[in-house]
C-alpha cells in the first residue's frame, strides 16, 4: 500500500515537473455545476474554469469529456489550479493563423461588421481586421453592402507579439486576374469568338472582359446600322458573344467587333437593290442637303433635296419629311466601294420635263411668275415642275444689268420668249429683251454714224449711238498716226463721227472706228480733186477746204 501511494505521490510529481504556467494541457471533466467545470489536467489538485470563460453555445461538455485548457496558476491562494479555456482557444487560433500567414494560405472567412477603415472578417473563429483597400480590386464606397458574405482572404501582415493582424482579398482576386489574363494572351488570336462581359460604357464604345483583359467594342463595330449611343444597344454587366479583330501583344490592346458576327450587307446590295427598283425605307436622319433613308440594318440611302421635287425648289428635306416616316424611293446609283446609295423621291412621280419640248417650243411667247432671284438671273415658273431661266443678260438690249433686282421683282408676272429647251437637263432658257426688236438690227457694217463720248477708258472710247445702242472704239482705231495717248484729244460727251466695223446682235453692240472714217474721208477728198481738176480746181483749193471744214468740227 505504502508502495502504491508512493507510485501515485511520484506519477503526480512527475506531471506537476511536465506541465508549466502557459502550457495547454489537455484535461478530463470531472464535474460540472453552475459555477462552471471542474477539470483534472493530472496533478494532485482539480481545477475550476468558470462559467464566465465560456461563450454562450460552447458550455456544453459533460464529464468525462476531454478538455483543452490553459494552465494559468499550479496553485492559487486558495488552493485551487487555475485554468481558462477561452485563452487556450485564442492560443490555438493564433497557432492556426500563424502557420496559415507561413505557408501563404487561403483562408474562407465572413465579413462580420465594418470598423473604421475597413471590415472585420471571422476566420477560425476569430474576427481579423481588412483595410477597405484589400476588400476588393477597386475602391468599393459602400461596405454596408458586403456584410455577411463569405470572402477567401490571406494574412498579409502578422505580429503576434502585439496581437496584429491583417488580411486582404485584393490580394488573391490580383492573383486569379494575373492567372486569367495569362491563360487568355496564351490563347488569344485574331478571328475567335469569345464571350465577354460589358465592363463599361463611353461615347466612343464598350469595355468587354474578356477574362483577365478588357478589349475595346468601337462604337463602328458595335452594328452595321447606324447608332446614336452605345448604351441604347448594349447595357453594363451584360454577358455577349464577340469577335477579336485585333491584338496588340506589345501594348496589350484588344480590338473587338460585334457586327462581324453578321455578314456583311453591302455583299448583296446589288442584288437586293439594283438602279432602277423602287424600295420602301424609313427616314433615320436629316440633313441640309438631303435626307438618309435606312432601307435596312446596315444599309442607308441619300435622297439628295434636288432629287425631291419635280414641282418645287426643295431647300431643306424638312419640308418634304421628317425623321421616322417610311418613304418610297427610286434607286439612282450605288457606289459599293464607298458605300452610298442615292435615292430619288421625285422619281415615283411623273415627270413634267418629258413634255416640255413638245408644249415650249423655241420663240413661243410665255407667260410665268417670277418664282426667286439669283445674281446670274430671274427664275420664271410656267407651271408646277416646271420653271425657265431669264439670265441677266438677256434682260436687256441696252442697259447693262448687273442684278436681276434691276429689272425684275419676285412674284412679277412677266412674259417672255423661249430660247434654248433641254428636257434632259430640265432646263429652259428665257429672253425677256427678246421681246423688244434689236435696236442694232437696222445698222450695217461700214455704215458711218454720229456717236457721243460717254466714257474714256485706257482701251479707247465708249459712246452712245443713236437711242442709247452702246458702241466702242479701240484705241487701235482711233487714228492712223502714232501717238502715245491716242485718246488724250477727246473728252466726255464730244460728238464724233466713225464708221461701223462689227454689229454684235447677241450683245447689242457696235464696235466703231474713227481712223477707218477718216480714211474713207480722204479717199472721197481725193475722188473730188480728180473730178474738179477738169475743171481747173487746184488739189489744193480742195485740201484746203476739207481742212477748213475740220477745224469747224472741233
Amino acid at each position: 500500500m505504502e508502495t502504491q501511494n508512493d507510485w501515485m505521490e511520484e506519477a503526480l510529481k512527475t506531471s506537476e515537473e511536465r506541465y508549466q504556467e502557459g502550457d495547454i494541457v489537455t484535461g478530463k471533466v470531472v464535474g460540472v455545476t453552475n459555477d462552471g467545470l471542474v477539470v483534472d489536467i493530472g496533478i494532485k489538485s482539480e481545477g475550476l474554469i468558470p462559467i464566465s470563460d465560456f461563450d454562450k453555445d460552447e458550455h456544453d461538455f459533460k464529464i468525462g469529456d476531454p478538455i483543452e485548457v490553459l494552465l494559468l496558476r499550479k496553485e492559487s491562494k486558495t488552493g485551487q489550479v487555475l485554468l481558462s479555456y477561452q485563452q487556450a482557444q485564442e492560443i490555438r487560433q493564433w497557432d492556426k493563423l500563424e502557420q496559415a500567414y507561413k505557408e501563404n494560405a487561403i483562408l474562407d472567412g465572413v465579413i462580420k461588421r465594418k470598423v473604421k477603415g475597413g471590415i472585420n472578417v471571422e476566420v477560425f473563429d476569430t474576427e481579423v481586421f481588412m483595410p477597405a483597400s484589400q476588400v476588393g480590386l477597386s475602391y468599393i464606397k459602400d461596405l454596408d453592402t458586403m456584410m455577411g458574405q463569405a470572402v477567401r482572404v490571406k494574412i498579409i501582415k502578422f505580429d503576434r507579439s502585439k496581437m496584429n493582424l491583417v488580411v486582404s482579398q485584393r490580394v488573391i482576386l490580383e492573383g486569379e486576374v494575373l492567372q486569367k489574363k495569362e491563360k487568355l494572351w496564351a490563347e488569344l488570336q485574331e478571328g475567335q469568338i469569345r464571350k465577354g462581359l460589358i465592363k463599361n460604357i463611353t461615347e466612343f464604345g464598350a469595355f468587354i472582359d474578356l477574362g483577365g483583359s478588357e478589349g475595346l467594342l468601337h462604337i463602328n463595330d458595335i452594328s452595321w446600322g447606324r447608332i446614336k449611343k452605345v448604351s441604347d444597344v448594349l447595357e453594363i454587366g451584360e454577358e455577349i458573344d464577340i469577335k477579336v479583330l485585333q491584338v496588340d501583344r506589345i501594348n496589350q490592346k484588344i480590338s473587338l467587333g460585334l457586327k462581324q458576327l453578321s455578314q456583311d450587307p453591302w455583299l448583296s446590295v446589288k442584288h437586293k437593290y439594283p438602279v432602277d427598283a423602287v424600295i420602301s425605307g424609313k427616314v433615320v436622319s436629316l440633313a441640309n442637303f438631303g435626307a438618309f433613308v435606312e432601307l435596312e440594318e446596315g444599309i442607308e440611302g441619300l435622297i439628295h433635296v434636288s432629287e425631291m421635287s419635280w414641282v418645287e425648289f426643295v431647300k431643306h428635306p424638312s419640308k418634304i419629311m421628317k425623321v421616322g416616316d417610311v418613304v418610297q424611293a427610286k434607286v439612282l446609283a450605288i457606289d459599293e466601294e464607298k458605300r452610298k446609295l442615292s435615292l430619288g423621291l421625285k422619281q415615283v412621280q411623273p415627270n413634267p420635263w418629258t413634255t416640255a419640248a413638245a408644249k415650249y417650243k423655241i420663240g413661243n411667247r410665255i407667260s410665268g411668275i417670277v418664282s426667286h432671284l439669283a445674281p446670274f438671273g430671274a427664275f420664271v415658273r410656267m407651271e408646277d415642275g416646271i420653271e425657265g431661266l431669264i439670265h441677266v443678260s438677256d434682260l436687256s438690249w441696252q442697259e447693262k444689268v448687273s442684278n436681276p433686282q434691276q429689272v425684275l421683282k419676285v412674284n412679277d408676272r412677266v412674259e417672255a420668249l423661249v430660247l434654248k429647251v433641254d428636257a434632259k437637263e430640265e432646263k429652259l432658257s428665257l429672253g425677256f429683251k427678246q421681246l423688244q426688236e434689236n435696236p442694232v438690227a437696222g445698222y450695217q457694217a461700214g455704215e458711218n454714224v454720229e456717236a457721243e463720248i460717254t466714257e474714256i477708258v485706257a482701251q479707247g472710247l465708249v459712246v452712245t449711238v443713236g437711242q442709247k445702242i452702246r458702241g466702242f472704239i479701240h484705241v487701235s482705231q482711233i487714228s492712223s498716226e502714232f501717238t502715245e495717248k491716242p485718246t488724250a484729244s477727246f473728252k466726255v460727251g464730244q460728238k464724233i463721227t466713225a464708221k461701223i466695223s462689227k454689229v454684235d446682235t447677241a450683245e447689242a453692240k457696235l464696235s466703231l472706228s474713227i481712223k477707218e472714217y477718216d480714211k474713207g474721208v480722204k479717199k472721197e477728198t481725193v475722188a473730188k480733186y480728180i473730178k474738179t481738176a477738169e475743171q481747173k480746181v487746184t488739189f489744193g483749193d480742195v485740201l484746203g477746204t476739207q481742212l477748213a471744214r475740220f477745224k469747224q468740227k472741233e
